[in-house]
């Protein structure tokens, strides 16, 4: 994963260089491998570039509206957590 396509395959986003309707989001996109369990990075990894994918095609999302404009700056780290109903 990086941000130029001559030293990563993915981008920010974990899409394919040239190829944008393809997404890797499992531990594949990681130049090295953690001593640790990585389901649940996997995991967070793998909503956060559904998230964007949906996005990019006009549909909703989770993310909050600060969380998308700050991807195009800073990058967004973590998930947006839904409101409870109530709350």
């Amino acid at each position: 994963m990086g941000t130029d396509p001559a030293s990563s395959v993915v981008d920010p986003e974990n899409r394919v260089w040239g190829m944008p309707n393809v997404l890797v989001t499992d531990g594949a996109c990681w130049p090295t491998a953690g001593w640790q369990n990585p389901t649940l990075t996997i995991m967070a990894v793998t909503h956060r570039a559904c998230s964007l994918a949906a996005e990019s095609l006009g549909r909703t999302s989770s993310r909050t509206s600060s969380q998308t404009s700050s991807r195009t700056g800073g990058r967004a780290s973590g998930l947006a957590v839904p409101e409870r109903p109530g709350s």
